[in-house]
């Protein structure tokens, strides 16, 4: 699950990063478009605007990026193709890394030995239990 969050945030960065102040450099509208999200390229990092109240007519400036259904589909299979990729070897070697060693086994056959010994203990006793029984009745 870090995995998963650490994509989703890489991912959003990505998507909405600051301002740079390289969108106020631009001085045609060509230029100034040009930049686009890499999530979705019909988002533009910079926004070419009229500027009423200045003396300059036309001018780039920032643009706040939003969500788009695009973006959101791209983060998916995004995310989804790492995770695939990188979420196999990990599960591989974590099953690797706890595999059982030569003491654990020990543990493991000493208390089946035991499990096995009260079970056999278990159905002499429902066997013993069964022939007093059937020796009361028969008299």
């Amino acid at each position: 699950q870090s995995l998963l969050f650490f994509l989703l945030a890489l991912l959003s960065d990505l998507q909405s990063p600051s301002d740079d102040g390289s969108c106020e450099t631009k001085l045609s509208q060509i230029a100034c478009l040009a930049r686009k999200s890499p999530l979705d390229p019909y988002q533009s990092y910079c926004l070419w605007t009229e500027e009423i109240y200045t003396q300059q007519d036309f001018h780039c400036t920032y643009e706040t990026s939003f969500v788009t259904p695009r973006m959101i589909l791209t983060i998916t299979v995004i995310v989804s193709i790492i995770t695939a990729i990188f979420l196999r070897p990990v599960e591989y070697l974590f099953q690797l890394l706890s595999s059982p060693t030569a003491d654990s086994k020990k543990v493991q056959s000493v208390g089946q030995a035991v499990i096995h010994r009260v079970r056999r203990a278990s159905a002499a006793a429902i066997n013993a239990t069964h022939a007093m029984v059937n020796h009361v009745t028969q008299r």
